[in-house]
């Protein structure tokens, strides 16, 4: 459009942002995440059809918990091991909205889910597996 064309008592004027007159610090971004975070216990059902489903985190855990519990064979280091693997699977696969809310819940409910932990179970985890696997032979 060529200023000739504009008339200049009805044209909007222009911003100072735009041209470099007003510098302001980004916080719209930091308080639109804020308020985007879930901090409800919930989170996205990854199991679901449906794009906005949740499911609560403790449901999970105790899912979670069950399903490692089956295959442990009374050893803590295994069925730690074998919880912590779903858990942090699952949180990794949640979206970054939703991380917080299920961290949070599972640290209300006496649990630490982390990759340090993760990371600390799997070394415990191989060297119970040595020491099964040299109790059979």
């Amino acid at each position: 459009m060529h200023t000739q064309n504009v008339n200049i008592k009805t044209a909007a004027q222009e911003s100072t942002r735009k041209m470099g007159g007003e510098t302001r610090a980004v916080y719209a971004s930091a308080e639109w995440w804020a308020g985007a975070l879930r901090s409800d216990g919930f989170v996205r059902n990854l199991h679901s059809s449906g794009e906005y489903d949740v499911i609560s985190v403790k449901s999970l855990l105790d899912a979670f918990s069950k399903a490692a519990s089956k295959g442990c064979g009374q050893h803590h280091e295994i069925y730690e091991f074998f919880f912590l693997d779903r858990a942090c699977s699952y949180a990794n696969s949640l979206p970054l909205s939703h991380r917080p809310a299920f961290y949070d819940a599972a640290a209300a409910l006496g649990f630490n889910i982390s990759d340090d932990a993760y990371d600390r179970s799997e070394r415990t985890f191989e060297a119970k597996l040595e020491e099964i696997n040299e109790e059979n032979y």
